[in-house]
């Protein structure tokens, strides 16, 4: 059968394997420029979308968007920044007529993108003095009990940034910080990843090892806790997004855990990390507690609100 090229149909439309091979090999940090979008560089092969600062861009290891728990290849990468389906994405990527970076990837690129990565390690960022301004947003405007917060501070578990005066919610593995993520305090409070964080260990309260509760930031992880008597016997976690790497991690060092209660927001995304858990061979009972409105956090707001226009 020669001249026969396999060939896949997506959305009405072919594509070839040979055009995904090509689609896949482009330089990914060219394709995305060549897009229109502006990246800044952050490390020697790792660039930031200036418009989403939790998405990383590397011409060796793909893509990877921290907030939202997703990442992989040149196309999966477009069709997340474009908003298209695989087969327009595909296209868009050959249209560039962009190099193959595979073939322009010299053996002194790699070595000294090895020795980048080596050199990258995971550092907090400097603490303030005190914490008030962080501890003034998340109880004044976040309605977070403040008798939580006390302790949460007091075990630097949540601390103030000292350049911006954000808040930072810190995720240990063991006694050994692994993992940040910055709240901005401001007007326009931002959510940020804090560079080399490993999210297996993210933010969480509590050492219980027979359920755990999921959550997808720690606003609402704290929320939830300012509404509910907390289960001594479980430990509540913050996902950062959607991805559920942490939750595997988790059950893998404590076996003991039986259930699971996924308290992710109210929406298509929320009930796709209780979808793909119920779906997986888990010995654990997988449940679905789910806020009222979007998220724990409004509805802590909203009840806080209630109760004052009842007085």
């Amino acid at each position: 059968m020669q001249g026969f090229h396999l060939a896949f149909l997506v959305g009405g439309k072919m594509v070839t394997k040979e055009e995904i091979k090509k689609a896949k090999e482009v330089d990914l940090v060219d394709l995305v420029e060549s897009l229109g979008f502006r990246l800044k560089k952050i490390a020697s092969d790792t660039y930031a979308w200036e418009e989403h600062d939790s998405f990383r861009i590397s011409r060796h290891k793909g893509f990877f968007w921290f907030s939202r728990g997703l990442g992989g290849d040149n196309i999966t990468c477009i069709q997340e920044m474009c908003g298209c389906n695989f087969t327009n994405a595909v296209e868009m990527i050959l249209g560039q007529d962009l190099k193959v970076q595979k073939n322009n990837t010299s053996k002194k690129e790699k070595q000294d993108c090895n020795k980048e990565k080596i050199k990258e390690e995971f550092q907090l960022p400097k603490r303030a003095l005190n914490g008030k301004r962080a501890f003034a947003y998340l109880v004044k405007t976040r309605g977070i009990n403040p008798e939580i917060l006390k302790e949460e501070f007091s075990k630097r578990h949540i601390y103030q940034e000292e350049k911006t005066g954000n808040a930072v919610f810190v995720g240990y593995n063991k006694n050994k910080a692994a993992s940040a993520a910055l709240r901005g305090v401001g007007k326009d409070r931002f959510v940020k990843t804090q560079d080399n964080s490993d999210f297996s260990y993210p933010y969480r309260v509590g050492n219980g090892e027979e359920s755990i509760y999921v959550f997808e930031s720690p606003i609402d992880l704290l929320s939830y806790l300012s509404m509910y008597e907390k289960d001594e016997k479980a430990t509540y976690i913050s996902l950062y997004g959607v991805s559920t790497k942490a939750v595997d991690v988790f059950l893998e060092e404590n076996p003991r855990c039986n259930t699971i209660i996924i308290c992710t927001d109210n929406d298509g995304k929320g009930e796709n990390v209780y979808n793909r858990l119920k779906k997986q061979d888990l010995k654990q009972i997988v449940l679905r507690e789910r806020p009222i409105y979007k998220d724990f956090n409004e509805d802590l707001l909203t009840r806080t609100m209630e109760k004052g226009m009842s007085l």
